[in-house]
């Protein structure tokens, strides 16, 4: 597949959506490789356990880092709104206010 579907069915999730479709085609690619080198379903349902555990942990990580930026930012913010309050006293100051 390249660029977007345009199979025209209304309930294609990537239809003229090039994004979701390459995902689609690396999700395609994907699974076709595992095909190839799962041979039992024990395989399979050890893979599965393992991608799952691996994922959330990821997922856990990825969220933790978010609200690590937000508290930084956050606290950025505060720094700023300090100084400008204190800029805005200088300037009252110099004014004679």
């Amino acid at each position: 597949m390249s660029g977007p579907c345009l199979c025209g069915d209304p309930y294609c999730g990537s239809c003229g959506n090039p994004e979701q479709a390459a995902m689609d085609e690396k999700f395609e690619e994907f699974v076709d490789e595992l095909y190839e080198i799962i041979h039992t379903y024990e395989e399979m349902e050890f893979i599965k356990s393992v991608t799952s555990k691996l994922l959330e942990e990821f997922r856990a990580q990825v969220a933790n880092r978010i609200n690590e930026i937000r508290v930084g930012d956050m606290m950025e913010i505060d720094c700023l709104q300090l100084e400008v309050k204190s800029l805005k006293a200088e300037i009252k100051q110099l004014r004679g206010e």
